[in-house]
């Protein structure tokens, strides 16, 4: 699906969001991502977050595509999309998987 205008709405503050349509595609295109990441998906494989390293998984999932789809983020997405956020969803992965696997 190509992001087109009727992929956006706007809210009552005059902010857009992703239809509930172009969440769906977004949730399907970030599992697809994250089950085509071999190191993720061995940490997974082998535990490495522990014995809940699928709820993990999911949490990672989740907080990736909420970061994706919260309002204020949209606008700055829109204009440019921030090395230092990038780090942000790539630290979450190393503290659920690798980090746990240490201690």
């Amino acid at each position: 699906m190509a992001m087109d205008s009727s992929s956006w709405r706007s809210t009552q503050n005059n902010s857009q969001v992703l239809s509930p349509e172009a969440v769906s595609f977004l949730e399907e295109g970030i599992s697809l991502v994250l089950s085509r990441w071999t190191a993720l998906q061995l940490a997974v494989h082998e535990g490495w977050g522990g014995q809940n390293s699928p709820q993990k998984l999911e949490e990672l999932a989740s907080g990736i595509s909420c970061w994706f789809t919260h309002a204020k983020v949209l606008s700055f997405l829109k204009k440019d999309l921030s090395m230092e956020r990038e780090q942000n969803l790539v630290f979450l992965a190393y503290d659920r998987f690798l980090r746990a696997s240490r201690h």
